[in-house]
């Protein structure tokens, strides 16, 4: 008998958003602030104005029950039946496929100069999580049209950490030296895979990507090349000769030399990086003799990548060591087998 209010919730499809990133590192690659922004596109139809808007992790048109996997079975092959030709010619010809392509819409957002605007754009937002799924409230109204043809960037948060920096060379693969900082995600927000702009210093380094990163997650950024840092790896005699009675075995030994040039006026910590044969047979043995610089002893690397045969010094190299005064290090690479072992090739 009277007037109500009604308020209609209701889902709609080709909305959306995706993470994006602004990585920017300072000269020396300690100190870290990412600009976690998001994506919005929408093709709803209907334009978005000035709307308060919630962006979520949770994914309504997936299946939240988890798949399992189905018995495997082995049994002895059976080669198929030949078909005949006309038999073939109609089973190869490819069927009819709608294909969906990515719609990418939106609106590219303008700068303001007025100072509360700015100010309000850049305002962190709030997070959420009574669930599974993690939801960011916007503190500002924004504006999204439908079916634009660029996608709409707003900022979720500005992230500032501190990092480990070090740097990293495979001189068996390339003299240039790379540029590594292990970061921190010291915040309360997760970082979602998306894609990320890197920037040390005043340079832009290019892109990379980004995983899922849970607050007080450590992860590696590459921030790019170190230009006054080099590492050369020669190979400076391979031998190969018969050894134990009779000569019943055959013996090839590896000397490798690694050199590392630092221009920089600082010392830098470096870690390097090279591989050896990994025996498959237990008639073939491969052993690391005669190395001038001990191995690496962290845990996690002599747990998994040294049981496959990686290599990894971590060294310090004083400031301005080049030329005559560049770092040397040396070791060699036994493999040995019978006479009669016919080996795959090996590497040089």
């Amino acid at each position: 008998a009277g007037t109500v209010e009604i308020q209609l919730t209701y889902l709609v499809y080709n909305a959306g958003w995706t993470p994006a990133y602004s990585v920017r590192a300072n000269s020396k690659g300690d100190k870290i602030a990412i600009d976690y922004d998001a994506k919005l596109a929408q093709k709803t139809g209907e334009n978005w104005t000035d709307v308060s808007l919630t962006l979520s992790t949770a994914q309504p048109q997936q299946s939240i029950t988890p798949p399992m996997p189905n018995p495997w079975f082995v049994d002895v092959y059976t080669p198929p039946t030949p078909q005949p030709v006309a038999t073939r010619r109609a089973t190869s010809r490819p069927s009819e496929a709608r294909s969906v392509a990515e719609d990418s819409f939106g609106m590219a957002f303008g700068m303001d100069t007025n100072e509360k605007i700015v100010e309000s754009a850049s305002a962190a937002a709030s997070i959420v999580g009574d669930g599974p799924a993690i939801s960011f409230v916007l503190p500002r109204t924004v504006t999204v049209p439908s079916n634009k043809e660029d996608a709409q960037t707003t900022s979720i948060a500005t992230i500032e950490t501190t990092a480990e920096h070090f740097l990293i060379a495979v001189p068996m693969l390339t003299d240039r030296v790379f540029i590594r900082s292990e970061v921190t995600n010291k915040s309360e927000y997760v970082l979602l895979p998306g894609t990320a702009s890197i920037f040390h210093g005043s340079d832009y380094v290019g892109k990379t990507s980004m995983k899922t990163i849970s607050p007080n997650e450590t992860f590696s950024l590459d921030l790019g090349i170190a230009p006054k840092v080099t590492s050369t790896r020669t190979l400076v005699e391979k031998t190969t000769s018969s050894t134990g009675l009779f000569g019943s075995g055959i013996q090839t030994m590896y000397d490798y030399r690694i050199s590392i040039s630092n221009g920089e006026d600082s010392a830098i910590d470096i870690h390097v990086y090279d591989r050896i044969p990994v025996s498959q047979n237990e008639e073939i043995e491969i052993l690391v003799k005669n190395l001038s610089s001990p191995l690496s002893t962290d845990a996690t690397f002599v747990s998994t990548n040294q049981q496959q045969g990686i290599l990894r010094w971590d060294l310090s190299i004083p400031a301005n060591n080049t030329g005559d005064q560049s770092f040397t290090m040396s070791w060699q690479v036994e493999i040995a087998r019978g006479k009669d072992v016919k080996l795959t090739p090996l590497p040089e």
